[in-house]
């Protein structure tokens, strides 16, 4: 005697594989649409040690991809301080020279303003900020490097006045002294560690050294050349005031040697921290390489097995609906 199987029987084995062939055709649709795994651990038999690692080592690199950008951005904002304190300086350097000239019209007056509104420049140029951070302030970098122009100019005015100097030289001394390090401006103005050189990280374990300061002689010394150009107008004798004049030019144009040698040192650590981030990139471009072998999926092998899991519902879905429509009368017939 043969014993047959009810409906029921039949269904739920149909119904197992169609829940079966829906899963499969999902998850295949997702890996074919994110290219990844969607079970990581399960593609590689259960050790995520090397993804973890990937990943892991990915985040590491990409701060230090962002510190590299950072110190790229910060060392151009300085050279394009630079060359602005170094147009102010040299705008007023010929202004200077030009009234140190008996022949020429150009005035004292107006030399000492063109002085003035350059060491307003070179001040403002000098106070940068970028993220909250004092450029050339050195390791005091929560502090601006500098008082303020109306600062700077009041307490420098009570030091030429106590010193009342007579001539161009004395003049001179005078203003160098004040701008000296441990002088008038350091005094009035103290800005513990504005003179020490700042340590950037670039990449993992390793640093470049950035000695460009509001401090450097270079930038004291055009600094003092722009204040012997804005007092040089006070001195009564007229070959005096000349003779001041033209020396607060000259000095002006003898420190572009020292701003080019700033400029050259950020150069320096602009080319370091370019190439940290090209090393930086190519590390990161190996793990994504890395990363894809461990975390991806092959799309071709993916689309195939995606194309045979969805015939296969297809099929599963045309059997289910032939069985649905036998009955007896049909059988009979």
């Amino acid at each position: 005697m043969t014993i047959g199987f009810g409906d029921l029987a039949r269904t739920m084995p149909l119904t197992r594989q169609g829940v079966q062939a829906r899963a499969d055709l999902a998850r295949l649709s997702q890996e074919l649409t994110t290219g990844r795994h969607s079970d990581v651990a399960a593609a590689n038999r259960g050790d995520l040690r090397a993804a973890t690692g990937i990943e892991r080592n990915l985040t590491i690199l990409a701060s230090a991809e962002q510190a590299a950008q950072s110190v790229q951005h910060r060392m151009a904002a300085m050279q394009a301080a630079l060359d602005t304190v170094g147009e102010a300086a040299s705008s007023a350097a010929g202004d200077l020279i030009l009234s140190a000239d008996p022949a020429a019209n150009s005035g004292a007056e107006r030399a000492s303003d063109s002085a003035k509104a350059a060491l307003g420049t070179v001040v403002s140029a000098l106070g940068v900020r970028m993220g909250g951070v004092n450029l050339f302030s050195g390791q005091a970098s929560d502090q601006a490097p500098l008082p303020s122009l109306d600062d700077m100019l009041t307490d420098l005015q009570a030091a030429v006045t106590a010193a009342a100097p007579a001539t161009a030289a004395d003049l001179e001394a005078t203003i160098d002294a004040w701008f000296a390090p441990g002088g008038g401006m350091d005094v009035a103005h103290p800005v513990a560690g504005a003179d020490q050189p700042t340590v950037l990280t670039v990449a993992p374990g390793e640093t470049l050294t950035v000695d460009a300061t509001a401090a450097d002689p270079a930038l004291r010394s055009l600094m003092a050349g722009l204040a012997l150009g804005i007092h040089a107008a006070d001195l009564g004798d007229a070959g005096e005031r000349r003779e001041a004049m033209r020396s607060a030019g000259t000095s002006l144009l003898g420190d572009e040697a020292g701003r080019a040698n700033l400029q050259a040192q950020i150069g320096v650590a602009e080319g370091q921290s370019e190439r940290a981030l090209t090393r930086v990139r190519s590390e990161v471009n190996a793990l994504e390489l890395a990363r894809g072998e461990v975390l991806e999926v092959d799309r071709y092998e993916t689309a195939t097995k995606f194309q045979a899991a969805e015939a296969a519902v297809e099929t599963l879905y045309l059997v289910t609906s032939r069985l649905s429509g036998l009955s007896l009368a049909n059988y009979i017939r």
